[in-house]
């Protein structure tokens, strides 16, 4: 299938979600089933969505414009996550219903706006899909040291230094904020992030990638423990800020790393 193709069908899917859960919201089913069923449905779409996106990015732009692409997506990026959750919060307190819906027709919106996207040239692979096949990926990026080196940090980064999930509980037992506190915490980073991200649209890294990478993703790990040190709030978003910046220099390099150096047939 087309990376296309596919991103318009996960877009599909997850409107429909939103349709199931405002379908639910509005005969007063709370049982938890339905309601589940609905969230796996929608972090399947988002297992598609997200190769067939981030593996049609290098189809769409230039190589010679692509670090500063990957720059803008993650500045629109970061801010969606700031706007996002505040106009849901707006839409949810006029209904639920009015939240649901409103996602769904913005989701439907979207679809139509990838199914506009010009069809790229894409290689497929011409063999028959076997278990050979299906790891080819993975047999590509160990053979790719640079490859690799990227995908691990990136891996071990997430998995160990984040944040985000203990945020409530700093917010509410640590630094005895409520939620106009805990909304400044969840900003920051992507408040860091957007200033790096713009910076770096306009000034794209020539030189010492690999230790600009190495550095930023050394600090990453600094703030995260400042953070976790801090009990003054001032400290704590400025921490978090700064775990934002340095962390999107790393995405920069890594993305641009990743998508350049990997054939097309196996991206995604």
């Amino acid at each position: 299938f087309g990376r296309r193709l596919i991103m318009t069908l996960a877009t599909l899917v997850e409107g429909a979600c939103a349709l199931a859960l405002l379908f639910l919201t509005q005969r007063g089913l709370t049982t938890p089933l339905p309601i589940f069923a609905a969230l796996v449905m929608f972090g399947i779409a988002r297992a598609f969505y997200g190769p067939a996106s981030s593996s049609l990015f290098a189809n769409l732009v230039p190589q010679r414009d692509f670090a500063n692409a990957i720059a803008w997506n993650s500045s629109a990026w970061q801010t969606a996550t700031i706007v996002g959750p505040v106009a849901g919060g707006l839409l949810y307190g006029v209904s639920a219903e009015v939240a649901y819906a409103t996602a769904a027709v913005l989701m439907l919106a979207a679809a139509l706006l990838i199914f506009t996207i010009p069809k790229p040239a894409q290689q497929t692979a011409t063999d028959k899909p076997t278990m050979e096949t299906l790891f080819a990926g993975f047999r590509y990026i160990w053979s790719e040291k640079i490859v690799l080196g990227a995908i691990s940090l990136d891996l071990f980064a997430v998995l160990l230094s984040g944040a985000s999930a203990l945020l409530p509980v700093y917010a509410r037992d640590i630094l005895q904020l409520g939620p106009w506190g805990l909304g400044l915490l969840r900003s920051a980073p992507s408040i860091g992030a957007i200033c790096v991200a713009i910076w770096l649209a306009g000034h794209p890294l020539r030189n010492h990638a690999g230790l600009i990478m190495l550095a930023a993703a050394a600090s990453f790990g600094v703030f995260t423990v400042l953070f976790g040190l801090s009990t003054a709030t001032w400290l704590s978003i400025a921490a978090l800020a700064l775990l934002g910046a340095t962390d999107m220099f790393s995405v920069y390099i890594r993305e641009t790393l990743i998508q350049l150096w990997t054939p097309d047939e196996v991206r995604g």
